[in-house]
């Protein structure tokens, strides 16, 4: 539960709920009163994850990061200005202090509030580029919407190049 002593968790993508201060051996329902609960942004896009520190918890979107703030028994996610979001549920983690997290441009990492790009030498490929600078076309195989069976075709056509980089269609 962390510094809070409070457990959190996201509903139905939009929703924080948050218990009672914990208390050891308890597991009853009035720990997770209906009141503790807030929205995660303005409700248009769903929040992929969240974690919680010894002194923070964080949500995320696909465009943003949110710290959640409170005291007593009111808790809000409050947008980080000029944050990011990340790409997936499992795009976060944490260690030595600091949050982790792929964003649709890059790897982060987080300190406190402050976000800082970790990438440089792969971002092409975050914005669809080859090492060559060349546009890379992706897309899923149809009928599946599983991550190992999506290809990335390469425009390049030298001898070099193949032109399927990636998980293969089968």
């Amino acid at each position: 539960p962390g510094a809070t002593n409070r457990l959190f968790y996201i509903e139905r993508g939009y929703r924080l709920r948050y218990s009672k201060q914990w208390e050891r051996l308890e597991n009853r329902a009035e720990n997770w009163p209906l009141a503790n609960d807030a929205g995660i942004g303005d409700g248009s896009q769903i929040a992929l994850a969240g974690i919680c520190l010894d002194t923070q918890t964080f949500a995320w979107t696909e465009a943003s990061t949110y710290e959640v703030v409170g005291a007593g028994e009111n808790f809000l996610p409050i947008i980080i200005p000029s944050s990011r979001g990340i790409v997936g549920t499992q795009a976060v983690t944490s260690g030595d202090g600091r949050l982790f997290f792929v964003s649709q441009d890059g790897i982060y990492q987080q300190i406190g509030l402050q976000q800082q790009k970790l990438t440089g030498a792969i971002d092409p490929f975050f914005l669809g580029m080859s090492r060559k600078n060349s546009r890379i076309i992706r897309r899923l195989v149809a009928g599946s919407k599983a991550p190992n069976s999506a290809i990335t075709i390469s425009k390049i056509h030298s001898p070099q190049a193949s032109a399927i980089v990636g998980v293969p269609a089968t």
